[in-house]
């Protein structure tokens, strides 16, 4: 392997049997949001974590730039302040190991149990769409999330349902949201986070058009390299997302052959035709509108997204949850001075 693996890698093993020294393998995650990684046990903690497999063989200089470019992004979001509540749900590295054989990256593990608790694609998929409340205020968490790391210095190129794992207690209870799937997440280079990036990574049916142009680059059909993009890539993201949670589909025919999905997708064109539309609130409209934009200059910054009245709502709601959290460990912690001061 080329000295840039040998960077990326927190604990060499001279042998690919040597990872059993360290981890307990207890085999594939089969659902939800790391659905495809491995559930390994730490053995000298006993914590679980997933566990992403690459194999060496497979890793050309394409594919080792962008594990390069995702493990620099999640070690830059491991350094940002441990107290933001909407980075803690961001999956975090844990460690990479590397054999002659294997890349293995290590991550947290995101809840499995407790209520309501997949993916958001199987959640759509189980409930054909999301009630709107309930979409409002997975979607606001999203969004949360993802400005978070934006704001951290890393942007995410790949935020889809699939990679959501959401969880709701009870009926009625908050949704929580976490990021699982961070492996094409880029570090973004400060006061350039408009055109900072280029080729096409991610899931093709959630790639916005001035992602999906990159592909034709990479067939040779374009003489000249696109323009660089940047951060609002995951703005078309979150629309897509929003779009799948209220319609239970794609705005564009994902049934398509790639080359014509996207060309769709460049075109940014699509109608609130389905019937179910009708049941939704001008808001919802408005927000799903807003975010599918051609131009990434043309759609709602993330600041403005959460000031929508479609989320406004729900951050006020979870700015006086913290607020009231902060009070409630305010006052133990006083009250234990006070016991100590009495002892």
């Amino acid at each position: 392997m080329p000295p840039k693996w040998l960077d990326l890698l927190d604990v060499r093993l001279k042998e690919d049997a040597a990872l059993s020294r360290l981890y307990e393998e207890k085999g594939p995650i089969t659902q939800g949001a790391q659905a495809g990684c491995f559930l390994v046990v730490h053995k000298e903690t006993g914590v679980h974590y997933s566990m992403r497999v690459y194999q060496n063989d497979d890793l050309s200089q394409w594919k080792l730039d962008e594990l390069s470019a995702a493990l620099t992004a999640q070690r830059k979001l491991n350094d940002a302040p441990a107290q933001d509540d909407d980075l803690r749900c961001l999956s975090r590295l844990h460690e990479v190991l590397g054999s002659p054989k294997r890349t293995l990256v290590i991550s947290e593990l995101t809840p499995t149990q407790g209520g309501t608790c997949t993916d958001l694609f199987t959640l759509v998929d189980q409930r054909g769409r999301i009630a709107e409340q309930d979409a409002r205020q997975i979607f606001t968490r999203l969004v949360l999330a993802v400005k978070a790391a934006h704001s951290a210095g890393v942007v995410l190129r790949n935020v889809k349902p699939e990679g959501v794992q959401v969880r709701q207690q009870g009926p009625g209870t908050e949704w929580a949201v976490w990021l699982a799937d961070l492996h094409c997440a880029a570090p973004i280079k400060e006061g350039a986070e408009e055109e900072c990036m280029a080729g096409m990574h991610g899931t093709p049916e959630y790639c916005a058009p001035e992602v999906v142009i990159w592909f034709w680059h990479e067939q040779g059909q374009l003489g000249e390299p696109p323009p660089m993009y940047g951060v609002q890539c995951d703005a078309w993201a979150l629309g897509m997302c929003l779009h799948v949670m209220l319609c239970g589909c794609f705005p564009f025919d994902s049934s398509e052959e790639e080359d014509e999905l996207l060309r769709s997708i460049n075109a940014a064109e699509f109608s609130f035709s389905d019937p179910g539309w009708k049941k939704l609130s001008a808001d919802a409209l408005d927000m799903v509108s807003s975010l599918l934009k051609r131009e990434p200059d043309d759609r709602f910054p993330l600041e403005e997204v959460l000031q929508h009245p479609f989320c406004a709502g729900v951050v006020s709601e979870q700015v006086r949850t913290t607020a009231e959290n902060t009070f409630h460990n305010f006052d133990k912690a006083l009250a234990a001075l006070e016991d100590d001061d009495e002892e």
